[in-house]
């Protein structure tokens, strides 16, 4: 009886941890949803090295203050990373890099939604 109070103890926890992954997919999921943050993932991916919210900024177009708010929900929830620091203009400007590259399913979405976010941008 012990044994099996162990074996129970052990698949719950085993369960937890495949929990955590799945709430850390969901969030990542709710995170790529917006079609801003999914246009930033596609730049960060398709650039050669990583890249500022002012260089997504004038690569997508838009505003930096609304790119900056999305690149931070991406890192956030675990889409993209902080790569470099560099002083510019007496601050410091962040560049990122995206952590999906190796992600098929992601990967998946981003190409099958680009014509849509590419037409909406167009609006």
């Amino acid at each position: 009886m012990a044994n099996a109070g162990k074996g129970q103890r052990k698949a719950r926890a085993g369960k937890r941890v495949t929990r955590k992954k799945s709430e850390e997919r969901a969030k990542l999921t709710w995170a790529i949803a917006h079609r801003m943050r999914r246009q930033i993932l596609r730049t960060l991916a398709e650039s050669d090295g990583p890249r500022s919210p002012m260089q997504i900024s004038r690569e997508l177009g838009a505003g930096v203050s609304p790119i900056a708010y999305h690149v931070t929900i991406l890192r956030r929830f675990g889409a993209i990373e902080l790569a470099e620091e560099q002083m510019a203009r007496g601050a410091v400007e962040h560049f990122y890099a995206s952590k999906i590259e190796d992600d098929p399913p992601i990967e998946a979405l981003l190409a099958e939604t680009r014509l849509a976010d590419e037409e909406e941008l167009d609006v």
